[in-house]
């Protein structure tokens, strides 16, 4: 009798401490999930998470938005309310083959591409796009409109610059 209570006692306390450790690691979890949550939202850059819709073939014919932080919605107009779940062709139906066909490239092979995109708005991005895993991509949006700006000035400057020296060369000659 005395050795079962003792079993029992025994396989209490161990189920006492898994549920304890248990515990723990929900709430370091959580504190991880809010950690990362701040984090996210506070990226000056803005963030993209999108999950690739093939065809029957396997092609990239769409992406969903999974998730998209604050910079996104700020640098982009699209509010996260709007777009997490839905597909580009749903959010944004003009234009789509261009995103879809770049994007589901890197999906398909894994390698990461940078290129700059805009000129056709008042807006210039630099955009990075990644496969963090199969299926899915993810996108990093930063603003290099005031940089755009400050090159054309630079070359309107230096152009400038340029015709004064061929009048000034050919006052010379």
């Amino acid at each position: 009798l005395l050795g079962s209570l003792a079993d029992d006692l025994a396989h209490g306390i161990t189920a006492l401490r898994w549920r304890i450790a248990h515990q723990n690691a929900e709430q370091a979890l959580e504190e991880s999930r809010e950690r990362y949550h701040t984090l996210f939202n506070a990226m000056t850059e803005g963030f993209a998470l999108h999950e690739i819709v093939s065809n029957e073939a396997g092609e990239p014919y769409d992406y969903r938005f999974m998730d998209i932080n604050r910079a996104f919605e700020r640098l982009t107009g699209l509010k996260r309310e709007k777009v997490v779940g839905r597909t580009l062709r749903e959010v944004m139906p003009h234009d789509t083959e261009r995103w879809i066909e770049t994007y589901g490239r890197t999906s398909l092979t894994g390698e990461s591409i940078r290129f700059q995109s805009g000129g056709h708005t008042s807006r210039h991005y630099e955009v990075y796009a990644y496969r963090p895993a199969p299926g899915q991509l993810a996108v990093i949006l930063r603003d290099i409109t005031q940089r755009k700006r400050e090159e054309e000035e630079l070359r309107r400057h230096r152009d400038h610059l340029e015709e004064l020296v061929r009048e000034r060369t050919a006052e010379l000659m």
